[in-house]
């Protein structure tokens, strides 16, 4: 059966963050699969590493969606390899230019960040039950703090404002279509690795406290970022140990 998560979507004005609503959900089992939640405003959005995720009141798409993936837990990097194409699928639709993925999970539009994921998965023995698949597009916002690397919008890029509503539902249409080739045994990694940001070109990485040049040349299956620094060859790393520099 396709899945259809425009149909099932929860609208709150205003939570702490989407992703522990729908944590919550899970846990008191007052949901099923397939759940959408969106809210206006996030108190406490989170990001990669402990970051939060800043968003102005009712002008971007902050959602969460509950999925029952059934998959091992050495597979979970598959999820942020779907989430990452579907966002790049809707910024392609609108015809934005130079779209690409930074690894593991960030969206950058002319090396400037337009999205992020937050991926929180509920195990049972070697298998992920349950996952909260959290998004944060913006959309409407102009100004935004300094970081690194500088974050823009839609409405930045496309200088016009857009429909929440409008962008929420084409996202979603375009998770239904990768879910369901996920669930139908598609393996998507080359279309992730198609859209990798700096991919075999020269650029500044910290490692080790240490600024150095390296070329990426490849994500593992498991989620580890190669990259080729000089003498030292090819070389994998987890998230908490390479920083891009901009």
């Amino acid at each position: 059966m396709k899945v259809e998560f425009r149909k099932n979507i929860i609208h709150f004005k205003e939570i702490e963050s989407t992703n522990s609503v729908a944590l919550a959900c899970i846990k008191d089992k007052s949901v099923q699969e397939h759940v959408v939640i969106i809210t206006d405003f996030q108190k406490n959005g989170a990001g990669q590493r402990e970051k939060s995720w800043e968003s102005e009141r009712g002008m971007n798409l902050l959602m969460s969606v509950i999925l029952t993936p059934n998959i091992v837990l050495k597979e979970q990097f598959q999820l942020v390899i779907f989430t990452s194409l579907v966002i790049c699928d809707l910024l392609n639709e609108i015809q934005l230019k130079d779209v690409k993925i930074k690894w593991p999970n960030d969206i950058l539009i002319r090396d400037k960040k337009v999205a992020g994921i937050l991926i929180q998965n509920k195990v049972k023995s070697d298998k992920i039950s349950h996952s909260v698949i959290g998004v944060g597009l913006n959309v409407n916002q102009m100004v935004f703090k300094e970081y690194s690397p500088k974050a823009t919008s839609i409405f930045s890029e496309l200088s016009k404002e857009i429909n929440l509503n409008k962008i929420r539902d084409k996202l979603l249409y375009f998770m239904e279509k990768r879910y369901d080739e996920i669930k139908n045994g598609k393996n998507l990694m080359k279309e992730y690795q198609k859209n990798l940001y700096l991919k075999g070109q020269k650029s500044y990485f910290l490692i080790d406290g240490k600024k150095v040049v390296g070329i990426i040349k490849s994500v593992t299956s498991s989620g580890k970022l190669i990259v080729e620094i000089d003498e030292r060859g090819e070389k994998e790393f987890f998230l908490n140990e390479i920083k891009f520099l901009f």
